[in-house]
């Protein structure tokens, strides 16, 4: 929850706090993993939703339709 929280705003902050709760051994390091994967998530359904929202479909629908792009290919 704080992962996905954290993530709509921005995702470094998780990135580095998940980085060094791992390197610290505070942290194992699939669950650092997965909650710079939540933040990623989080943050890049915020920017679509803000798109969307602010620049109409015109502008909302192909930078979703890239999102989508960009996390089948890093999938």
């Amino acid at each position: 929850a704080v992962a996905f929280a954290s993530g709509l705003a921005d995702v470094d902050a998780m990135t580095l706090s998940a980085a060094r709760g791992a390197m610290s051994g505070a942290m194992a390091i699939g669950p650092a993993g997965y909650a710079v994967l939540i933040a990623v998530a989080a943050n890049i359904i915020a920017k679509g939703a803000m798109a969307l929202g602010v620049g109409g479909k015109g502008v909302g629908v192909p930078v979703i339709g890239a999102f989508g792009a960009m996390t089948l290919a890093g999938a």
